[in-house]
């Protein structure tokens, strides 16, 4: 059953909305959770540089 304010919005707007509303593919939010987990990530690499670099100086 479509709402009664849904039949009077154009085409442009239903695909917009349809197209927010959409579920992500899971290309899509694997994307989103690497880039949600790349920083970690990237400060992990950058710890763990520094703490070779340290003990090379150590040794």
């Amino acid at each position: 059953m479509i709402n009664p304010g849904e039949k009077n919005k154009k085409p442009v707007e239903w695909c917009r909305e349809a197209e927010l509303n959409r579920r992500p593919t899971d290309y899509e939010s694997d994307i989103r959770s690497f880039l949600y987990y790349f920083p970690l990530l990237y400060a992990l690499i950058i710890q763990l540089l520094i703490t070779l670099a340290y003990f090379a100086l150590l040794a």
